[in-house]
């Protein structure tokens, strides 16, 4: 993803010692059920003083207060420089920030219409690229994985390496989704591998999703993790 600075935005010095601990833990991604609990005042405390510190920070919703006011969370500028797509006119990632399970974190969408290209392409491809200091731990990794929400179609997710043999190109894993449902995928590096085809894991450029023959889909990812 692009590079942002590693401090937080400047805050006006105008909130009051309560709004800016409410400020700081909606930061931390905690809700305000949790920050009550938390700084031991009421839920509806809670909503007051959020509701004060957006007046002053001009700003109408939490995703407004992140976007203005945090800094790039883990799993966002440490893990993807930039993202693009095969066929970008019809497929589509956006960026978000969500509240999942408690939690705000980032989040990617890749949406689109699956379609046949004139080179007779049999997916549609969203493309991610890892932080340069990610490859050192991909070199070394024992497994990958991440969360998803998806659609109900088949995906698949591969590791693509810079070789001029096409046959050790890359290695995909497929997976079937349920419509609605969230789901963790761990791929184990061995999965990846074959005895009589080697694969090089030294030479990992990026990462793609695709989806198979299908029309409209939508899979939103997040949480990815290089387990070493």
């Amino acid at each position: 993803m692009r590079e942002e600075n590693d401090t937080s935005k400047t805050i006006p010095k105008i909130l009051t010692t309560r709004e800016q601990e409410v400020f700081d833990l909606l930061l931390k991604g905690d809700t305000p059920k949790k920050i009550g609990s938390k700084l031991k005042i009421s839920y509806y405390t809670v909503l007051g003083h959020q509701k004060n510190l957006y007046h002053k920070l001009s700003v109408n919703s939490i995703n407004e207060l992140l976007i203005k006011y945090s800094k790039p969370l883990a799993g966002d500028r440490d893990v993807f420089i930039d993202w693009w797509t095969h066929n970008n006119h019809k497929i589509s990632i956006t960026p978000g920030r969500e509240n999942i399970e408690n939690q705000y974190i980032q989040t990617f969408m890749i949406s689109g219409i699956y379609f046949v290209s004139p080179d007779h392409d049999t997916y549609c491809r969203a493309v991610f690229n890892p932080h340069p200091s990610i490859l050192e731990v991909i070199k070394k990794m024992t497994s990958f994985s991440f969360t998803f929400l998806s659609d109900g179609n088949t995906y698949n997710v591969s590791f693509v390496s810079m070789q001029e043999d096409d046959m050790n190109q890359y290695r995909k894993k497929t997976f079937m989704t349920k419509k609605g449902e969230i789901s963790k995928l761990t791929i184990n590096v061995k999965e990846l591998c074959h005895e009589l085809v080697p694969f090089y894991q030294d030479n990992i450029d990026f990462i793609q999703f695709e989806v198979q023959r299908t029309k409209e889909f939508n899979l939103k990812v997040w949480d990815f993790r290089f387990n070493l």
